[in-house]
């Protein structure tokens, strides 16, 4: 079965996702202007404890990916699945 990869965003999401689940990461990505504010330090943190690759992107760029959702500056790749499998 061909399985599709999914987006998350937002920082609570993507934090608590690399918390909870890290090996669902496939791709992290976070707007150049905010890699490093305080609000994304313990995802940045997260992230490299667990050996996830972290692009950093223009606005633009998150913006289409994420269809102009609210993502506060962090976007994840994540295989699929359900989203609460191992999290809750």
């Amino acid at each position: 079965m061909n399985q599709k990869n999914e987006t998350i965003y937002g920082i609570h999401a993507v934090h608590h996702l690399i918390k909870q689940n890290p090996d669902r990461v496939l791709n992290l990505w976070i707007i150049d202007k905010k890699k490093n504010s305080r609000d994304l330090t313990e995802i940045v943190l997260l992230s490299e404890k667990n050996g996830l690759n972290i692009e950093h992107v223009s606005k633009l760029a998150m913006d289409k990916h994420t269809d102009h959702g609210v993502h506060q500056g962090v976007m994840a790749k994540i295989k699929s699945g359900d989203i609460r499998e191992g999290i809750v």
